[in-house]
């Protein structure tokens, strides 16, 4: 008798990174209409990060604040390094750590924020801004790859070549001398060693092997005996579909290479591999 097969599930999701810069891309949006449009403070008074939120306990803000921007040009960096660097270290860490990574740099850089203004800053300060989460995202990738030269453009013409731990110690001690020079700045350099330091940190502990977010997760394919053969129950609505996926993902290799495949991706491709011989 031929085997049964039943196709039932939702295709791959995106990218974290994908994820968190079009939710801080709507943020913005509905910032900016409350702000320019309506010329209201909601959202700036209720969502970013200040020591009277943090004093009545208002929690989120120590992670609402990364959603927010102080103008175009600080979203717009912000997003942009995120997303250069930030596709590199997913496919090293994978969603989930990439997602803890993100979010630790971001909370870790609103604490260290909060100590240093209430100690040192004016007490009516407040915080917006994603740049302790993606200078986390850089501080990791400099961690993990310490001493592969990467070569870039200064003033967009000359080749220059650094290791990524000269760019890291480069980061800590002028963002430090920043700090301890810079007390009326409006730039947060407290939450940018925070968020240093949260990147460092958690590159480490991945490299030694002790960060597991290995969460059980639905396969692709699942197959069981019946007395009609073997059923397959796919996340994947047909072949087409699953077909579709392959595609993309064999397109994604000639491109970038095979290193470049997420655990999901490769996975997938086993499974389809396994589906359709």
């Amino acid at each position: 008798m031929k085997s049964r097969k039943e196709l039932n599930i939702n295709v791959i999701p995106r990218s974290a990174l994908f994820w968190i810069i079009i939710s801080t891309t709507i943020a913005f949006f509905i910032q900016t209409i409350f702000t320019t449009w309506f010329s209201s403070g909601f959202i700036n008074n209720t969502f970013s990060l200040s020591l009277e939120g943090a004093k009545s306990f208002f929690l989120w803000q120590f992670v609402s604040y990364a959603f927010l921007h102080g103008g175009v040009w600080h979203f717009a960096l912000n997003m942009l390094a995120l997303y250069f660097a930030g596709r590199i270290v997913e496919t090293s860490l994978g969603r989930n750590k990439f997602l803890a990574l993100y979010f630790s740099g971001i909370v870790f850089g609103a604490i260290l924020w909060a100590l240093y203004t209430f100690y040192f800053g004016s007490q009516r300060a407040s915080l917006v801004g994603a740049s302790a989460g993606v200078i986390a995202v850089l501080a990791a990738f400099c961690t993990m790859a310490q001493d592969k030269p990467i070569t870039f453009l200064l003033f967009l013409i000359i080749p220059v070549s650094l290791r990524p731990k000269v760019i890291l110690y480069s980061m800590i001690v002028i963002e430090f001398l920043l700090l301890i020079s810079a007390s009326d700045s409006h730039i947060a350099y407290a939450a940018h060693l925070g968020g240093i330091a949260a990147g460092i940190v958690f590159a480490k502990l991945h490299l030694a092997g002790k960060l597991d977010f290995s969460f059980r997760k639905q396969k692709f394919f699942s197959a069981t005996s019946s007395s009609s053969g073997m059923r397959y129950c796919v996340n994947i609505r047909s072949d087409e579909e699953i077909k579709n996926e392959t595609n993309r993902i064999l397109d994604k290799i000639n491109k970038e290479g095979f290193a470049s495949l997420t655990e999901d991706e490769r996975t997938f491709l086993k499974d389809a591999n396994k589906h359709f011989n």
